[in-house]
């Protein structure tokens, strides 16, 4: 599952919004302990700019955690989904 971040012009978190975020991340580990995740189990977070030089952040994760990702963590930030043929640009 591959989602665009897109903040609001005002958008700025305080550090307990940042640590809710990462703390809802760690949700989609695999349970047991001393296992390496698979490749397949990982979550990315991407930051980079648009074609317009505008700060854009993403984030990806394995199907089964969508519901966790696309989750409205952060006040005043549009969650969009991206298709494959997107993120394959």
């Amino acid at each position: 599952m591959y989602y665009d971040l897109i903040p609001s012009m005002g958008f700025e978190p305080k550090f307990e919004d940042i640590h809710r975020f990462a703390l809802q991340l760690t949700r989609t580990r695999p349970a047991g302990s001393g296992l390496r995740p698979r490749r397949s189990a990982s979550v990315r977070v991407r930051i980079g700019t648009d074609e317009a030089g505008v700060l854009a952040y993403g984030i990806s994760g394995p199907r089964r955690a969508g519901s966790i990702l696309r989750h409205p963590t952060y006040g005043r930030v549009e969650i969009r989904e991206l298709s494959d043929e997107r993120v394959a640009e």
